[in-house]
Order: structure tokens, then C-alpha cells, then sequence
């Protein structure tokens, strides 16, 4: 759909879920999870050719997709090795690294805007909690102290923040934090979850999915959590993800 809830169309018509949509940096393909085999799959859709094609179809869930800013990679969780690791496969699918080693929950990677850092959850502590690490795998450390459950983790494409979902009694709601982990600030409030943020190009934004209204919906609004805009109607709406910038005249984001 458009970024104000406008003009929204399908996409996928595999009569099976599809899942946690992330967008190419050039803006014409995006990475998914579809169950449409059976297995949670990672495919693409292009969607000039308006079809897509497996990507990662190993044993065991392969999900959360994120593309590396120079699209040649993409950060995922994949359960082959027996629990949920984060995995970078290139784009050719030829080859795949593997950056976290543990018997606990890695997931929900997000590039740093320079593409040097991931930062993910894990809940190697007891409970999900905020990581960063190199694009190596290097130098994993915590960032979030406060809070006992921290999830959904996406770095600002401006590069100085990093937005989540963080619960306190049983509520989700959105956090923004600098992106070192210092000064974490919630930003939602009132009823129902408040989960999935997701932030515009521009950073101006965050997306997000609530339940304020009884249904899970995707909201819009500020940064600073102010003029918060309902998007979606009807049916069950969650996962948001914000397209890139539009390309300039002349300018190729072909990967």
C-alpha cells in the first residue's frame, strides 16, 4: 500500500501465509517467509515480474529477512542447527555464514545503515533482550538494560537509533533508544500491544502494528510517538515494513 494506507494490493497468491516482508534497497524485490511448501521458506518477489522464487529453503524455520544497505546480503534466523540462529546468505544464494553460536533464541537481525553492525535479539540472558554485534559475527555484546522482555529490534536508516518492542506487565509497547542502548524512551501507550516497528526512509516515522482497536491494524507516527494515524481496516494487520527512498531520475538501484 501506499505510505499513508492508500491504493493497497496483493501480492502473493499461494493460498499459505507469508510472513515478515523486508524490502530490496533498490525497491523492486522483497524477502519473505512463505509456508507454501510446508516448511517455513525464505523466497523473493520481484515485483516487476510480479513472481517470486525460493531463496532459503534449508530444514526447520528459515525467517526474519533483512537486506544488508548494499543488498548483498541478507541477515535471517535459520533453526537447522537445531535452535534459532542468525544466519548472512548472500543474494545469489551460493553462500551463507553463520554469526551467532548458542543453545538460546537468535533473531530478528537489522543492518546498521553501513551495513558493519547487525543488531538482533536473543534471550541467552533468560529472557529477550537487545544485542549488537559486527556483520562478522564479532564482538556481541547487550544493549538494552532496562526491561525484562526487548524484541523486534530495527536500526534507524539515519543510524543513531534503534527502535523495539519492549512488554512491562504484559503490554508490548514501542521503545526508541540511542543506538549505543543509552536513553531509552517509550513512545506508545493506552491499550492493547503495540509491536512490529518498522521505520520510514527518512526516519521521520515508525510504522507499527496495534491493538488498540480490538484487531491487530498498522498505525503510523512521529518519531517522537506524537499524530499517530491508523492505516489499515477489516482484517488482521501486523509485520509492517517501509519501502526505500524513491529512486532518483536516472539513478539505478538495480543490486
Amino acid at each position: 500500500m501506499d505510505y499513508d494506507g492508500m491504493n493497497p494490493y496483493q501480492l502473493t497468491h499461494d493460498r499459505s501465509m507469508a510472513l515478515s516482508p523486508a524490502w530490496a534497497p533498490w525497491g523492486t524485490e522483497l524477502a519473505f517467509t512463505t509456508f507454501k511448501r510446508g516448511n517455513p521458506d525464505l523466497y523473493l518477489f520481484d515485483l516487476r515480474r510480479g513472481a517470486s522464487y525460493p531463496f532459503s529453503t534449508r530444514s526447520g524455520p528459515n525467517i526474519a529477512p533483512c537486506y544488508s544497505p548494499d543488498g548483498k546480503w541478507i541477515a535471517c534466523a535459520l533453526y537447522k542447527d537445531g535452535n534459532s540462529e542468525i544466519y548472512v546468505i548472500s543474494r545469489d544464494a551460493q553462500s551463507a555464514r553463520r554469526l551467532t553460536r548458542n543453545n538460546r533464541i537468535d533473531s530478528g537481525p537489522s543492518f546498521s545503515p553501513g551495513g558493519d553492525q547487525i543488531v538482533y535479539s536473543s534471550d541467552r540472558s533468560g529472557s529477550p533482550q537487545i544485542y549488537v554485534m559486527d556483520s562478522e559475527g564479532l564482538n556481541q555484546r547487550l544493549l538494552t538494560l532496562e526491561g525484562k522482555y526487548n524484541d523486534s529490534p530495527r536500526w534507524s536508516p539515519k543510524g543513531d537509533r534503534i527502535t523495539y518492542a519492549a512488554r512491562h506487565d504484559g503490554i508490548f509497547d514501542v521503545v526508541v533508544m540511542d543506538a549505543n542502548g543509552q536513553r531509552p524512551f517509550q513512545i506508545t501507550s493506552g491499550a492493547g500491544h503495540n509491536e512490529n516497528p518498522q521505520w520510514s526512509a527518512d526516519s521521520r516515522k515508525i510504522y507499527f502494528s496495534s491493538s488498540r482497536s480490538g484487531r491487530r491494524q498498522i498505525y503510523m507516527m512521529n518519531a517522537d510517538g506524537s499524530d499517530v494515524v491508523q492505516l489499515t481496516q477489516g482484517d488482521e494487520c501486523f509485520n509492517p515494513a517501509a519501502g526505500p527512498r524513491p529512486k532518483r531520475p536516472g539513478v539505478s538501484r538495480a543490486g
